[in-house]
C-alpha cells in the first residue's frame, strides 16, 4: 500500500488524510477523489451521530455538494487545460 497521504478535506478539525494513488487518468483521479470525499463525509456524519452532535450533521450535509462540485470543477478545468496545450 502506498504510504503517501493526501488531504481530502482541509476544513480545520474535520480534515483527514486519505491514501493517494499515483498515476491514472484525470477521470480515475476525480472518481477516486469523489469517493474519498464521500467516505470522509460518511465518517464525519456517523461520528457526529455517535457523539450526539445533530447540529453538525446539517452543516456537513450542506457542505458536501459544494465541496464535491468544487472537485468536479477543478478536474474539468485541469482537463481542459491539459487538452488545450
Amino acid at each position: 500500500m502506498n504510504s503517501e497521504r493526501s488531504v481530502v478535506a482541509n476544513d480545520g478539525p474535520t480534515a483527514r488524510a486519505a491514501p493517494s494513488t499515483p498515476g491514472g487518468t484525470h477521470g480515475q483521479d476525480i472518481e477516486r477523489r469523489l469517493r474519498e470525499l464521500h467516505e470522509h463525509y460518511i465518517f464525519e456524519v456517523n461520528e457526529a451521530l455517535e457523539q450526539g452532535r445533530e447540529r453538525d450533521i446539517a452543516e456537513l450535509v450542506a457542505r458536501y455538494p459544494d465541496e464535491a462540485a468544487g472537485l468536479i470543477t477543478e478536474a474539468a478545468t485541469r482537463s481542459a487545460t491539459t487538452w488545450s496545450t
